[in-house]
C-alpha cells in the first residue's frame, strides 16, 4: 500500500522523468495488481494526476498519460464515473490534436472509456460536448 502512495506521489513530481516512470508503475498496478490501488486509496488520486498529464505539452509523457487513462478505464470501469467528464474532456482535445501520434493514442484511450464508463453518465459527457464551440471537437 505504501508502494501505491509513492507511485501516486511521483506523478506530482517536477521532473518529467519521473513523471513518465511514475505512469508505467500506475499502469503496471492497474494490470498486475488492480486491488492495490483500489484498496489503498490512490485510485482516485492517480486517475486526477494521469488525466492532468493527458494535457501535457511533452509528447511521450501525453502519450504515457492516455494509455494509462485507458487502462485504468478498462480495469476499474464504471468506478471511475466521478472522473468521467474530465478524462473524457482532456482526450478529447488531445483526440484533436494536429500531432496525429497523440491524436490517434487519444482515439484509441476514447474507445476504452467508452467501453467501460456507464452509459447513463458516458451520454451525458457526450451530449455536452456535442455543442463544443470547436467544430473539430463536435464532430469526434
Amino acid at each position: 500500500l505504501e508502494a501505491s502512495d509513492a507511485v501516486v506521489a511521483q506523478l506530482d513530481s517536477e521532473d518529467w522523468a519521473v513523471q513518465f516512470r511514475a505512469l508505467d508503475k500506475v499502469r503496471r498496478l492497474v494490470c498486475f495488481a488492480p486491488g492495490v490501488l483500489a484498496s489503498s486509496g490512490q485510485l482516485q488520486p492517480a486517475v486526477e494526476r494521469t488525466v492532468v498529464h493527458v494535457l501535457n505539452l511533452r509528447s511521450a509523457l501525453a502519450k504515457n498519460a492516455l494509455r494509462c487513462l485507458g487502462e485504468l478505464f478498462v480495469a476499474y470501469g464504471a468506478g471511475l464515473d466521478s472522473s468521467l467528464h474530465s478524462a473524457m474532456t482532456n482526450t478529447l482535445k488531445r483526440s484533436v490534436d494536429t500531432n496525429r501520434f497523440i491524436a490517434d493514442e487519444a482515439d484509441l484511450t476514447l474507445i476504452e472509456i467508452c467501453y467501460a464508463a456507464s452509459e447513463g453518465k458516458l451520454v451525458g459527457v457526450l451530449v455536452e460536448h456535442a455543442s463544443h464551440k470547436t467544430a473539430s471537437m463536435r464532430a469526434k
